[in-house]
């Protein structure tokens, strides 16, 4: 909960887990009938926590959804830590899960603006491009 470094990974292991693609993981939990929590400590144990769920013959939307969820709630305490606006954007590879950002518009209680024609996962490329165009721009100017 201290870093966002590994959501993306996360998600894709608990994918593979599943046996969906990575991209099909937003779309299933939206097909939950009872979402069923997924631990959000440690990917080893949320893993063998899906296996177990999958060999109880828990549904695989339900259980995506509880990741989806999951995932949710530990962004939402990083939120926490630094503080929210009233205007909110997702960026990075997770945005791209509607399952996610769905989860995380009801566990923060607010809407999250969605960046229209623009890819959520280059976002900080991005940023970085225009930083360093500024910065190159101000020591020319010098």
């Amino acid at each position: 909960d201290k870093c966002a470094a590994g959501t993306g990974r996360f998600l894709e292991g608990m994918a593979k887990v599943l046996g969906v693609e990575l991209e099909e993981l937003g779309p299933l939990s939206f097909e939950a009938a009872s979402p069923i929590s997924v631990t959000k400590t440690c990917t080893v144990l949320a893993q063998f926590d899906v296996m177990c769920m999958l060999n109880d013959g828990k549904d695989k939307a339900d259980v995506a959804a509880g990741i989806n969820r999951a995932m949710a709630e530990r962004i939402s305490k990083m939120t926490k830590k630094v503080g929210l606006r009233k205007k909110v954007a997702m960026t990075g590879g997770v945005a791209k899960n509607a399952g996610v950002v769905h989860s995380l518009r009801e566990v923060l209680g607010m809407d999250i603006l969605e960046l229209d024609g623009v890819d959520p996962q280059i976002v900080g490329a991005l940023g970085a491009a225009l930083f360093a165009k500024e910065r190159l721009e101000r020591e020319r100017s010098r």
